[in-house]
């Protein structure tokens, strides 16, 4: 609000207070998960410090995935390196590079139905899409690209752990991207309609600058904690570091519903969702 409007007082204040909270929905959405992408709490710390307005004036031409590469064109480009110097591989296409279903999927006889990881090949397994690492794996997904996101993940627990990092992170790497909303977010009733109240009046930028999306970094591993044909509740570690510098890893809870025949992510009910500090990653982890 510029100082040339009027405030609104008593109950037109109270009613203006009530649809501003409810058009916030849409961003609130966007950032549930924002604890999934802290390297040491720095994201986290970024992003709930900065307004919507700071955000989006500083987004245009702040990732690699806004500098308007080729929507069309396949393959890679030369791979960079995330903040822990692990290889991330750079897609000529903006959304990603969908690859081959060459590795089988696992079934529900297989002694690792909930314990196997996907297959992710070195290169094209970690992909960088808005700024952020998400995995592209030969076995289980993704296997196409629809509105500029991924989709096609296996019925599996391994497609559910893949759908929920990519989603987590592309949701909060692309907050005002309407179709990262419409296929990856299980959206209650009137929360797409917040979201295009606030996109509509700049109070959500289309992406985060790079200086926060850098810290969306490939996890190192996920747990399955249920798995059923219509939901997965997985855990998601991502590494970190305690206060005198051992490592340790923030757990952080994702629930995945099958829905319209791909997985989404249903938002916590909570402003974020469960976590935990893991000092090893032992007890049920399954590396990527």
């Amino acid at each position: 609000m510029s100082a040339a409007d009027t405030e609104p007082t008593g109950s037109e204040q109270d009613t203006a207070g009530s649809k501003r909270r409810g058009g916030q929905a849409g961003l609130i959405a966007a950032l549930i998960v924002v604890a999934l992408i802290a390297v040491g709490a720095v994201a986290a710390v970024a992003v709930r410090h900065a307004s919507p307005h700071r955000a989006a004036s500083g987004v245009a031409g702040t990732t690699p995935d806004a500098g308007g590469r080729d929507s069309t064109a396949t393959g890679f480009a030369v791979p960079v390196t995330d903040v822990f110097g692990r290889r991330v591989n750079v897609p000529r296409n903006p959304a990603g590079q969908p690859l081959p279903q060459t590795a089988p999927q696992h079934s529900p006889a297989d002694p690792g139905w909930l314990t196997a990881a996907p297959v992710l090949p070195q290169q094209g397994g970690w992909q960088q899409v808005a700024g952020a690492s998400v995995p592209f794996s030969i076995s289980d997904g993704p296997t196409r690209l629809t509105d500029g996101v991924a989709a096609g993940w296996s019925h599996t627990p391994q497609g559910a752990a893949l759908a929920g990092v990519y989603a987590a992170y592309q949701l909060n790497a692309r907050p005002g991207d309407r179709a990262v909303h419409t296929r990856l977010l299980e959206n209650a009733p009137g929360a797409l309609s917040a979201f295009d109240a606030d996109k509509a009046a700049g109070r959500i930028p289309t992406l985060l600058p790079q200086n926060v999306t850098r810290y969306l970094v490939a996890p190192d591993a996920f747990r399955v904690d249920s798995y059923a044909d219509d939901m997965a509740v997985l855990e998601i570690a991502t590494r970190t570091a305690d206060e005198d510098g051992t490592p340790a890893w923030t757990a952080t809870q994702i629930v995945m519903v099958w829905d319209g025949g791909d997985w989404r992510l249903q938002p916590p009910p909570g402003a974020t969702p469960p976590q935990h500090v893991e000092s090893s990653l032992t007890g049920g982890w399954t590396a990527w």
